[in-house]
This record gives C-alpha cells, sequence and structure tokens, in this order.
C-alpha cells in the first residue's frame, strides 16, 4: 500500500514491444494516473512516452522504482536507485536463494529502502483486470497473498 500510494513511479526495464509485460505494467500504472517514468537506456521514448536512460536522469528523482530488468541488469539497477535517492524498490523476480534479485535486495534493505519483491504489481492495482484479480485471489487461497 506505502508504494502504490506514491504518484510517481519509476519503471525500470521498459521493452520498445509493445505487446510486452513491462509494456503491459507501464500502460496499467498510466490507465491508474500514475505519473509512470519509464526507463530503458535504448530508446528516446516508449509509445509516445519520453523515456530516460537511467533512473538517475530523472529530476526530481521519484521516491519509488518498479524494476523489470533482467537479473544481468539488476544489481547496477538497484544501486542506481539507491543514489538517486528512491526508497521504495519493487523487485518483479523472487528472492530465491542466491539470486540476483536476493542480493539486490538486501542491499536495498541494507541501504533503508523498503523492499517489495517477486509478486505482479498488478495483482494489486484496482481496475487491473480480472485475470490480475484472479491471480490476487488464488493466491490469497494458497496462503502466498503478501500482508
Amino acid at each position: 500500500r506505502q508504494f502504490l500510494a506514491i504518484p510517481r513511479i519509476a519503471i525500470l526495464g521498459v521493452s520498445r514491444n509493445p505487446n510486452s509485460y513491462s509494456q503491459s505494467i507501464l500502460t496499467a500504472f498510466l490507465q491508474q494516473e500514475y505519473q509512470a517514468l519509464p526507463v530503458n537506456p535504448n530508446t528516446a521514448e516508449i509509445e509516445g512516452i519520453p523515456c530516460f536512460a537511467s533512473v538517475l536522469d530523472i529530476k526530481p528523482a521519484p521516491a519509488a522504482a518498479l524494476l523489470l530488468v533482467s537479473e544481468d541488469h539488476l544489481a547496477e539497477s538497484t544501486r542506481d536507485c539507491l543514489r538517486a535517492g528512491v526508497r521504495y524498490l519493487w523487485f518483479r523476480h523472487p528472492e530465491k536463494p542466491g539470486s540476483e534479485t536476493a542480493r539486490a535486495a538486501a542491499a536495498a534493505r541494507v541501504n533503508d529502502a523498503t523492499v517489495i519483491s517477486g509478486e505482479c504489481p498488478l495483482m494489486f492495482l484496482p481496475n487491473a483486470g480480472w485475470i490480475h484479480k484472479a491471480h490476487a485471489a488464488l493466491a490469497q487461497l494458497t496462503g502466498h497473498y503478501p500482508r
């Protein structure tokens, strides 16, 4: 709830592919009237929205970032977020023992950042669609819904 209460959120790793998961995340946040700031060093815009090469380029820095980058880029993206002053980090990949996500999340926590890990943000957005609500309901039924 704290993360989603922040109206201005960087989304790192948004693909140029309009059919990608990352673009569906960007679109959903924009439809919910967030100021969603796409970050991709390989393009100047995504679907007509100005894109930042790095979270360090966003001024003023956002308070929150959703990291959709591959594990190969996760450590660097996390460091950039922390250097920029981002204090709420949502890692899309789960923290499996020994994974880059686990290491990045631990580094963020050591730096007093609030971390969410492994959950699809669409499960928590209001009006995100029936499939996402079904995913949330299934997680609740199986005891895997975060508290």
